[in-house]
């Protein structure tokens, strides 16, 4: 294990992936200070790639040429981190688009996995518990020195499992069983990962022997079916992506998630009220709000993380007050909702907003962060469970 590199820093071996993750309509994670964003990958060629960031966006983030931001991504399973520079900003079809110069390097963000290779399919197995019982078992992933595997049926691997335990790990492969002495060195969700225990030469040159052939013939598979040239996203990937996505401006809870048109209130809310709140931002459209919480970082299921909706009154389409009762009625939003926006007419607008299905109306034009921080508080006091 001292000697194993979970990273990855082959040039070709980089862009094959991301080219796979642009084929297949994945998504980037990018952070810069107090923001985060997901967004799928327009196109990729030998020394740049394309995401779709629109310029209110890089003004709010404040992106400028020979910026550095942080991105995450998963390839089959793994999860790497790399440094993005912003090279430009363009158009690619049509759509705005940011042009990053390609990572040298995909830091592992689970170094200590036993992932070295990780099959299209998980193979047949069978591994022994801490009673001696024969789990009847799948194998999702491979490394040079040890396994992850998991029960068939789906149950969780920790049930008869404890780190530092014996386990004896029988692999059927291509060419053959193999029967290899392990111990459990962690469990996680959905897998527990077996480290190989003063394995047999004669049986561990064969497994290691299979593990470079088949990432060899993997890595032959990709290339073929990506070919040759650059990658650019298929439309059906690029559909499954479109629309606005919720981006996080201060990451904590309780959080808020205000929907408005541009950024301007979302910022003003992170930068004033950041240590106390956590703020997202969705410039809505149309549709359903409930499924763009779903795919925002860390959302989870139901409405996730989010504590108060904040509507702003002028939406890019439509009017805020629409969009209240579309939460309250049709996708019964049980979070509290406030209509929000300038201190004209309050008390009117505050009547419409509770007719609407709001719990109240929040003055936040003219911007004042005390009256804010106190409407919020008395809002979660009425909604203490969120």
């Amino acid at each position: 294990m001292q000697g194993r590199n979970p990273n990855l820093e082959d040039p070709g071996t980089i862009q094959v992936i991301l080219r796979r993750l642009c084929r297949d309509g994945g998504l980037v994670r990018l952070r810069f200070g107090t923001w985060t964003g997901e967004f799928p990958v327009q196109a990729i060629d030998e020394e740049n790639i394309l995401l779709p960031l629109p310029e209110v966006l890089r003004g709010q983030w404040g992106l400028k040429r020979h910026s550095r931001l942080d991105a995450t991504l998963v390839d089959r399973g793994r999860g790497y981190e790399a440094s993005l520079e912003l090279i430009s900003w363009l158009r690619f079809k049509g759509d705005p688009s940011c042009q990053f110069g390609l990572p040298r390097v995909l830091r592992a963000l689970d170094p200590h996995r036993l992932a070295d290779f990780v099959p299209e399919h998980p193979l047949p197995c069978l591994y022994s518990d801490g009673a001696s019982n024969v789990v009847t078992g799948q194998a999702s992933a491979f490394g040079l020195e040890g396994l992850e595997a998991g029960p068939l049926d789906g149950r969780d691997p920790a049930r008869g499992l404890r780190i530092g335990a014996f386990s004896s790990m029988e692999l059927a492969l291509p060419g053959g069983h193999l029967v290899l002495p392990a111990t459990v060195a962690y469990l996680e969700r959905r897998v527990a990962g077996f480290l190989f225990h003063e394995p047999p030469r004669e049986v561990m040159g064969p497994y290691q022997a299979w593990i470079l052939e088949a990432q060899r013939a993997q890595t032959r598979r990709d290339l073929e079916s990506l070919g040759p040239a650059g990658e650019e996203a298929s439309p059906r990937s690029i559909e499954a992506s479109a629309g606005p996505r919720i981006l996080v401006a201060s990451d904590r809870d309780p959080m808020i998630l205000v929907i408005s048109e541009g950024a301007f209130l979302s910022g003003r809310l992170a930068e004033s009220l950041g240590r106390k709140f956590g703020v997202a931002w969705l410039d809505h459209v149309q549709g359903h709000v409930q499924s763009r919480v779903a795919e925002m970082p860390g959302g989870g299921s139901g409405w996730g993380r989010i504590r108060i909706v904040l509507v702003h009154q002028r939406l890019r389409v439509g009017s805020g007050m629409d969009l209240v009762r579309q939460l309250a009625t049709e996708e019964g939003c049980p979070l509290p909702i406030l209509l929000v926006g300038s201190e004209e007419d309050a008390d009117l607008k505050r009547n419409r907003a509770i007719a609407s299905g709001a719990v109240d109306f929040l003055p936040v034009e003219p911007f004042n962060a005390v009256r804010i921080l106190r409407g919020l508080g008395e809002t979660l006091s009425m909604f203490p469970g969120g």
